[in-house]
């Protein structure tokens, strides 16, 4: 008899073999990433009551991010389901190794949708999760002097089995390097930390009923693409930029049971915050390759426009080009007023597009805010302008 056992602990559908194992600094800096990565899947409303199951993690070693992972998810108190059938276990690990789960096959939105809803069955799973793990190591600067550092880099994706769609993700930077000297005297003592953190990005589509399939394809790719360029999508908190997706579709021949399907899709890039602003917008059309069937017909489509959208959405959305960014810094109080002026000041500051108090640690005894500006008007970095224009600001 085959038997599914709902339990707290989320699958690991396969382990990829490693040959070097991470050494101890590596190990303490994955630890604060896990801790990090349970902190964000608390608040992350597309995973509430989804049974979620792990893909093998890019980047990992021994299987030690993959665990870590693991508690990570059940201590932010998501689901999963395990089996006891050793038949369908290794069903769905004969699958992974058919898509080529390595470099060559690192999104889900590049595996065909059966093989998704396969493997979806096998572990009666709602979400599979991706993740990629990047370590990169400093070497000691013998010139100037700097130390050796090691810094961690997480990302995440969850995949909606049921919609193909990427539904939450989010991107971890962690480094052991040590903090930089005691700034100089005119620059305030309150300022704990100031670190550059990804825009959240909100994405919408729409379609005519005949493009429906069509779109769900190319929403798919989008939000991978934007993940891929550092953006998060996890819905958490209004969006510092959105995209609108309209899709549309007709029959341009029909022979038998091939067909050949033209379409276009519209999108509208806009930024939000103060001074919100439809940013670029653009329409693309294409006819996608003779296709066997209607499914068939609109991958060819969608290949064909996500290709062209892939280039005028990382022009327009890469870093450099969209002209402002976020970054989040720490002041020593945790005085609600005095909490308050800070945020009024730094919204006040020309070229501040939103500045928001987004935690107090009462125990830590400092606040954190977060701010989105304009990059161009604080070339030294938004908190040292803030700081240097306001030396009181804490009084």
């Amino acid at each position: 008899m085959k038997k599914m056992i709902a339990t707290s602990i989320v699958v690991v559908a396969a382990t990829l073999a490693h040959a070097a194992s991470f050494d101890a600094s590596t190990k303490a800096l994955l630890r604060d990433v896990a801790t990090q990565a349970k902190q964000r899947m608390e608040t992350a409303t597309a995973l509430e009551g989804k049974t979620v199951t792990l893909l093998p993690v890019h980047g990992d070693a021994d299987g030690y991010m993959e665990r870590l992972l693991i508690g990570a998810i059940v201590d932010a108190g998501k689901t999963g389901v395990i089996s006891n059938d050793a038949k369908r276990d290794e069903r769905f690990k004969r699958i992974l190794a058919d898509i080529r789960w390595d470099e060559a096959q690192r999104r889900l939105s590049t595996v065909d949708t059966a093989t998704i809803d396969e493997l979806g069955r096998l572990k009666s799973t709602q979400i599979l999760m991706e993740a990629r793990l990047e370590i990169s190591k400093a070497e000691k600067d013998a010139v100037a002097g700097g130390p050796a550092f090691t810094t961690a880099e997480l990302n995440l994706l969850a995949y909606a089995v049921s919609t193909k769609q990427y539904v939450w993700s989010t991107n971890i930077v962690i480094s052991d390097e040590p903090p930089p000297p005691p700034p100089p005297e005119e620059l305030p003592e309150p300022v704990v930390t100031a670190a550059t953190v990804p825009l959240h990005v909100e994405v919408s589509s729409s379609a005519a009923q005949s493009a429906g399939r069509v779109s769900s394809l190319l929403d798919t790719s989008i939000r991978g693409m934007l993940a891929q360029l550092g953006y998060v999508l996890d819905g958490k908190r209004s969006p510092d930029v959105t995209v609108s997706l309209e899709t549309s579709r007709e029959t341009f021949d029909k022979t038998a049971g091939w067909l050949v399907f033209d379409g276009s899709l519209k999108i509208k890039v806009n930024v939000c915050g103060a001074e919100a602003r439809l940013l670029s917008e653009t329409s693309i059309s294409g006819r996608g390759a003779r296709g066997l069937g209607e499914t068939q017909a609109d991958r060819n489509l969608a290949d064909n426009l996500g290709e062209q959208a892939a280039g005028w959405i990382k022009r327009i959305l890469k870093h450099d080009a969209i002209g402002f960014e976020a970054q989040v810094f720490s002041v020593r109080t945790t005085d609600a007023a005095v909490a308050e002026k800070i945020r009024a000041t730094a919204a006040a500051m020309d070229g501040a597009r939103g500045v928001t108090t987004e935690s107090v640690h009462a125990a830590k005894g400092f606040t954190t805010f977060r701010a989105v500006y304009e990059k161009a008007k604080f070339p030294g970095g938004f908190t040292n302008a803030l700081f240097a224009a306001h030396p009181d600001i804490v009084k």
